[in-house]
């Protein structure tokens, strides 16, 4: 690791083992250390490819949205072809 994301990953293992103890039992308290671990080595991973944070916003901000969108439009465009053909069909006896 890197010797700014160890200091820190030390930063936040201390201020974990600084919690009083009945506020988090051992068990939630290594489940946080892990996260907040994870999201330092991430960070410090997109910050040494930087296109692969650009690539991440790009889906986030545009991709998803647009996939959205576009599922949505589909199913409009089938539900109200549906109802259309419904009430348009001959008469019920």
């Amino acid at each position: 690791m890197p010797p700014d994301i160890e200091e820190r990953t030390r930063g936040v293992d201390a201020a974990l083992d600084a919690l009083p103890p009945r506020d988090v039992d051992p068990w939630r308290r290594e489940q946080i250390r892990r996260k907040a671990r994870a999201e330092l080595l991430r960070q410090a991973e997109l910050a040494r490819r930087p296109w692969l944070a650009a690539a991440g916003r790009l889906y986030t901000r545009v991709l998803e949205p647009a996939l959205v969108a576009a599922a949505t439009c589909a199913y409009l465009a089938w539900a109200f072809q549906t109802i259309s053909e419904i009430l348009s069909g001959p008469p019920l006896p």
